[in-house]
């Protein structure tokens, strides 16, 4: 496991925040996500410690009501920040356990499971070109 990204709670609270969001985002819009609402303060500590991280950056200045803010953006999708984070500990035990779960809680849309079977075959066939 790489300690460079052990969050705290509330820095997990915001990077989901943000990979819900699919855009980047002021930290007042953040905050607002929550129910209730986090504290501002809460908010930008944790933003802080995710750019400290190299998870999230500064995208640009917008106008926010009457100020200029920060709008925020993470520098990782979900799917890189597991495979960084846990990627030389998970075992292929791991990637069918959660195939199977995501299967049993039909939760995998036909175009997704299309993508996959595609997925796997390229990286059979490159398997099978890199031993011959």
């Amino acid at each position: 496991m790489n300690d460079r990204y052990r969050l705290t709670p509330r820095e997990a609270d915001v990077l989901t925040a943000l990979w819900m969001a699919e855009q980047p985002m002021v930290a007042s819009a953040i905050r607002d996500m929550f129910d209730p609402p986090l504290n501002i303060n809460t908010v930008q500590v944790g933003l802080q410690g995710l750019m400290d991280r190299g998870l999230v950056a500064v995208d640009g200045v917008v106008h926010s009501g009457r100020v200029l803010s920060r709008t925020y953006k993470t520098l990782l999708t979900p799917t890189e920040f597991v495979l960084q984070e846990y990627g030389t500990c998970l075992s292929a035990d791991f990637y069918k356990g959660m195939i199977d779960q995501i299967m049993k809680n039909n939760k995998f849309p036909a175009e997704e499971l299309h993508k996959l079977r595609d997925a796997i075959r390229k990286q059979q066939e490159a398997q099978k070109n890199a031993e011959e």
